[in-house]
């Protein structure tokens, strides 16, 4: 830049080289899932790993991320971000973390968030029903129809019951739904 003043006199030509122009809107994103399954249990909850990238953005940058309520500041390096965390504290469900960041001209990419990731610290337990048949016991017309069953806490639908019956070796897949299972 020039000026001179009313007598004619010019000043030194000031120089600036480091303006940045930015005409593209960076982006980040949280990796999708989490601890490989977005869930992890009470030995995982002190160092889980909160990760993700980002694009059009210098490293250097600050990623703003907000875990359970809790805010801190993760550095971009190579389009990455990553900070391990102890959630020990935090309760059982679902963990709603958010993150942002600025280019280095100030231009924000738009929030992400992951509401995926799950913390499951409750032991699961399975139940036989007692009695089984009525009265534990089942009579040669009963034999062809013996029906074991049984209930579960804290366990997810789908998952699968392994049932050993002494002298059976061809027991049927057997899966949870609401928290019962059955098996003919």
């Amino acid at each position: 830049a020039n000026i001179e003043d009313k007598a004619g006199n010019h000043a030194t030509e000031a120089v600036h080289n480091n303006l940045v122009k930015s005409t593209t809107v960076p982006t980040i994103s949280i990796d999708d899932p989490l601890m490989g399954d977005n869930r992890f249990n009470a030995a995982e909850a002190s160092s889980v790993t909160i990760s993700g990238t980002t694009t059009m953005v210098e490293d250097g940058q600050a990623v703003s991320l907000t875990i359970a309520g809790v805010s801190q500041s993760i550095i971009v390096g190579s389009g990455e971000w990553e900070v391990i965390v102890n959630l020990s504290l935090v309760n059982d469900g679902n963990i709603s973390i958010t993150a942002n960041v600025k280019n280095i001209a100030g231009t924000s990419a738009i929030e992400a968030v992951h509401n995926s990731l799950i913390k499951d610290t409750l032991n699961p337990t399975i139940n036989i029903d007692n009695p089984l048949m009525g009265d534990n016991i089942f009579n040669a017309a009963e034999s062809s129809s013996v029906t074991i069953s049984g209930t579960t806490v804290n366990i997810e639908d789908g998952q699968e019951v392994n049932l050993i019956i002494t002298g059976i070796t061809n027991i049927p897949t057997i899966t949870v739904t609401n928290n019962i299972w059955s098996v003919d």
